[in-house]
């Protein structure tokens, strides 16, 4: 698939989320605010020993690989006790690298109990009833659907529509 430009992140976030937001991730870590409260965040208990364990398994850092992120979520103020719904795309990460890294590490991601599958490029993590799928839709853009729609159908339904946007075939077609 072609490229895709972060102003097209809104065509794969859901029309009807209560909460839209996107953040520059390489220009955030860059900044003041992020030096003064999130890198010394970053410095506690064994985070930096598991990012150098990412990286040495993975073969890539997975805080420099990102460079956007945008989202839509809707249920965030549930009462009732579920889990927020909606979609995550995010630029940066390279899909092969992305691929290895989550098929080596496989049965680390299962030890504590969480379930991940792969079919068709799509992969599914669910655990204690919550799940979450993810894909690539170019060479450096991963989508994410969380909550009830963290399937690979709720995948293949926030792609769809971009798909036949930048492929040029109408979505009445591709329905079809």
């Amino acid at each position: 698939m072609k490229g895709m430009a972060n102003a097209d992140d809104l065509t794969l976030i859901p029309a009807d989320s209560e909460i839209v937001m996107g953040l520059n991730f390489a220009q955030l870590q860059k900044s003041s605010l992020w030096k003064k409260f999130v890198e010394p965040q970053m410095m506690k208990g064994d985070i930096q020993a598991k990012f150098a364990e990412f990286k040495d398994k993975c073969g890539f850092d997975p805080m420099a690989s990102v460079q956007s992120i945008s989202l839509g979520m809707k249920n965030v103020g549930n009462k009732a006790g579920g889990s927020p719904d909606g979609v995550v795309v995010i630029h940066g990460p390279d899909k092969a690298k992305t691929v290895a890294c989550l098929t080596k590490m496989k049965a680390e991601i299962e030890k504590d109990g969480t379930k991940m599958t792969e079919a068709g490029g799509i992969y599914t993590m669910e655990k204690d009833g919550k799940s979450a799928a993810l894909t690539h839709v170019n060479d450096n853009t991963m989508v994410m659907v969380v909550g009830a729609n963290g399937n690979a159908n709720g995948v293949k339904a926030a792609t769809v529509e971009d798909l036949c946007r930048v492929d040029g075939i109408s979505r009445r077609l591709a329905e079809e």
